[in-house]
C-alpha cells in the first residue's frame, strides 16, 4: 500500500504514491484505484502513468469511470483501465445507497463481492499480454 518505491528504484519526482503494486505470473502492477464519482485529475493520471514507467511496472487503474482518451493513454503505457462503473460502498450502507439511487439517480452500489465478470476482463488482458 501506498508504494512509491519498487524493485529497488524509488519514485522521487513528485510526493505521490500508487495504492498498491503487485505481481501476477511474474509481471508486477502499479494499481491506482478511484472509486469516486468524479473522474481522476488527468494531471494526477500523468504523474502515475510516469511513475509505473520509472519503476518499470504496468499500470492498471480500476475506476468509477474515465473518459475514453485517459484509457487510451493508460492502454498506450502498455496498461490496463478497469471500468467498474458504479461508486461502491461498503454492505453495511445498503439503506444510504438505496436511497442515493431512488432519490439522485447516482451510480452507486454495494456488492457483497466484485462481480466475476469484472475480474475475469482483467485476468482475460493479463492472459493475452504475458503470451
Amino acid at each position: 500500500k501506498k508504494v512509491s518505491s519498487y524493485g529497488g528504484v524509488k519514485w522521487e519526482k513528485s510526493k505521490h504514491d500508487l495504492d498498491f503494486v503487485f505481481e501476477k505470473d511474474g509481471i508486477a502492477y502499479g494499481c491506482e484505484i478511484k472509486n469516486t464519482l468524479g473522474y481522476i485529475q488527468k494531471e494526477e493520471l500523468e504523474i502515475k502513468l510516469d511513475m509505473c514507467e520509472h519503476l518499470g511496472i504496468k499500470p492498471l487503474f480500476i475506476m468509477r469511470w474515465s473518459p475514453k482518451t485517459y484509457n487510451k493513454m493508460i492502454i498506450d503505457k502498455g496498461g490496463f483501465a478497469l471500468i467498474f462503473g458504479s461508486q461502491i460502498y461498503e454492505l453495511s450502507q445498503a439503506k444510504l445507497v438505496d436511497r442515493l439511487k431512488a432519490e439522485l439517480g447516482l451510480p452507486v452500489d454495494c456488492p457483497k463481492a466484485i462481480p466475476d465478470g469484472v475480474l475475469l476482463r482483467f485476468v482475460s488482458w493479463h492472459e493475452k499480454k504475458r503470451m
